[in-house]
């Protein structure tokens, strides 16, 4: 098999740093979502408007508007 066969995936499946790196990613996606459904929409907050310029930076960058 080469890589477009599945040789890739096999590897990466059973490549344990990848899934720590996965597990960690799933986790920090979680804790943020957490946090940004517990102050969403309470303007002024100092959370809510670190993580509202962060998301401005990163849509400003990343589309351009």
């Amino acid at each position: 098999m080469n890589i477009l066969g599945g040789t890739f995936i096999v590897k990466f499946i059973q490549n344990k740093q990848g899934i720590s790196a996965i597990e960690y990613a799933i986790m920090s996606a979680g804790i943020a979502t957490m946090v940004l459904t517990i102050f969403k929409g309470q303007q002024g907050s100092l959370i809510y408007d670190m993580f509202d310029s962060i998301f401005a930076s990163l849509r400003t960058k990343l589309v351009g508007n």
